[in-house]
């Protein structure tokens, strides 16, 4: 149980990981946006 752990674990970090680097430049393009219209 404790290796099934560790593995599901690791294997959602990677996943968060590559949705994380998917997202973050849209969202400092949305942030970057916002910030623009409103100045």
């Amino acid at each position: 149980t404790v290796t099934e752990r560790t593995d599901v674990t690791s294997i959602e970090l990677k996943v968060l990981n590559i949705f994380i680097s998917m997202i973050t430049p849209y969202v400092k393009d949305g942030i970057f946006k916002k910030y623009s219209i409103k100045v």
